[in-house]
This record gives C-alpha cells, sequence and structure tokens, in this order.
C-alpha cells in the first residue's frame, strides 16, 4: 500500500508552478522538454512532466530532474523554487533597469542629435544654401525623439509608482 504524506512542503507546488510558466514563456510543449531533458542527460517521459506540473499533489522531482530543468531552462535552481511572484518581480525589475539605462543612452544620443542638427544649421545658413525642407526634417525628428524620451520618462515612473515630477529634467542629463 503506497504511503500518503498529508503534509507536503509547500515549495512542490511552488515548482510545480513555476515549472509549467518558464514551460509556456518559452512555448515549450512537453515533448519539446522530454527531447531537451534527455539531451542534459535525464532522460523523462511526457507524462512524468505532466504530473509533476499537473497533478494534485504535484509529482516528486529528484535534485537531478530539478538540476537538469534549472539547466535546460538556464535559470539558477534556487529561483525554481522562488514562488512565480518573486520570479515575475524580479524579471520586472532587471526590465525597468534596462528601460532607465536604454532611456538615459537615448537622452545622451539626443543631445549629442540636437547639437548637430544646431550645428548644420548654423553651417547651411552661414553657406547661404540653407535648405528649409531639410531643416523642418531634423527638427521634427528631434522633437519627436524628445516627445519619445518624455513617454518613456513617463511610463518608467509608472511602472515603479514614482510621481514623474520626481525624474530630473531629461535635458539635464545630456550635456
Amino acid at each position: 500500500m503506497p504511503r500518503t504524506n498529508p503534509r507536503r512542503r509547500p515549495e512542490e507546488r511552488i515548482l510545480a508552478r513555476r515549472l509549467g510558466w518558464e514551460l509556456k514563456q518559452r512555448g515549450w510543449s512537453y515533448q519539446e522538454a522530454v527531447t531537451r531533458l534527455g539531451r542534459a542527460g535525464c532522460p523523462m517521459d511526457q507524462s512524468a512532466i505532466h504530473k509533476i506540473i499537473k497533478a494534485e499533489p504535484p509529482r516528486k522531482i529528484t535534485v537531478n530532474e530539478l538540476a537538469a530543468f534549472a539547466d535546460i531552462l538556464e535559470v539558477p535552481v534556487e529561483s525554481l523554487l522562488q514562488p512565480l511572484e518573486t520570479a515575475l518581480s524580479a524579471k520586472a525589475n532587471a526590465l525597468l533597469d534596462e528601460l532607465h539605462s536604454s532611456r538615459t543612452a537615448l537622452m545622451k544620443a539626443s543631445g549629442a542629435a540636437s547639437k548637430v542638427v544646431r550645428e548644420i544649421g548654423v553651417f547651411l545658413g552661414s553657406a547661404q544654401q540653407l535648405d528649409s525642407q531639410v531643416i523642418d526634417a531634423m527638427v521634427k525628428q528631434d522633437t519627436a525623439m524628445v516627445n519619445l524620451i518624455d513617454v518613456l520618462i513617463e511610463a518608467e515612473a509608472a511602472l515603479r509608482g514614482d510621481d514623474v515630477a520626481d525624474y530630473p529634467d531629461w535635458l539635464e542629463d545630456t550635456d
């Protein structure tokens, strides 16, 4: 007669939920996971993966299986044992940091581009070859860049729960 353990650890459900989410994020079927696990030296069949992710209670997972899942998913083992909400929060923060870095680089590039646009205008004006369409196009591009940066600042502030007024004027960062 099989033994039952009424006091299953919550980590088993956390792991089951996390593995299901990781496979879904990658668009992997159970068969794809089976193939990758086999290549990683941990053969498993689809029904085992189904029981780990969907069964109630979830099928227990061995240390070798956990390590193989971490390998094929390219995530640390310990992250698979964290609640999904923790992983999502960490991913969201990493993406916000990337957005901030990209926005900062964009602001600096925009400042440099604005300077070049002004220099071109001065050069063309002094050479009396000022083509208003070229200058208008450059000014529109510069304005569009400023508007994009403003939108990115507002998006970042909203996602972080900050007040956009707390963000410094973007032009101050470019000089």
